[in-house]
């Protein structure tokens, strides 16, 4: 997708992209994450990587410029000169552009997972984007099915345990268990 058919001079612009993750995976899964223009059309890419990269602008897991702001994910895992396309699954403009691209800005220091990811059941890329979506509007923005890890919630993953005292003991083989003292399942 080339960046200046899509950038309007003068208008604050958010898109929401996609891509296919590489292969064997692009059957199943993408990869989601946002695009900012403003109106001197300085762009950026905020997104969830899988890892925490050097980037300059990097606050745990989420990353800003990451990679160029309409690239697709490497297709090949082998072969990293070959690219998906990426493709907008949704696009602001305006006053809207703002209000997300605030969010995006804040979800530095407010973003629960930041600090956390996991490909599947979650956090990652896709469960950044859909926070981000939830903050923006009370109207709901579901993700596409196959981008995994957008319905990803921590509560359910604990299932409703409220842990009161967690232990860690080593026993005689050098194994590490964990003890779970006081939990109270709803």
């Amino acid at each position: 997708m080339q960046d200046s058919l899509l950038l309007k001079p003068g208008i604050d612009q958010v898109w929401l992209m996609s891509s296919p993750l590489p292969f064997p995976m692009n059957f199943i899964a993408i990869h989601t994450w946002f695009v900012f223009s403003d109106r001197q059309n300085n762009v950026s890419r905020w997104e969830v990587w899988q890892k925490k990269s050097p980037a300059q602008q990097r606050w745990g897991y989420i990353h800003c410029n990451l990679f160029k702001p309409f690239q697709g994910i490497v297709s090949n895992p082998i072969f990293r000169s070959h690219y998906w396309h990426s493709s907008p699954l949704h696009y602001w403009e305006g006053e809207l552009a703002i209000q997300l691209s605030q969010i995006l800005v804040e979800s530095s220091s407010l973003y629960p997972n930041r600090n956390k990811y996991l490909v599947w059941p979650g956090p990652n890329s896709n469960t950044y984007t859909q926070w981000i979506l939830n903050q923006f509007s009370d109207k709901s923005w579901p993700l596409p099915k196959r981008a995994i890890g957008a319905r990803f919630r921590i509560k359910s993953l604990l299932s409703g345990m409220i842990f009161n005292f967690v232990s860690i003991q080593r026993s005689a083989f050098r194994l590490y268990v964990v003890q779970l003292k006081g939990f109270l399942l709803r």
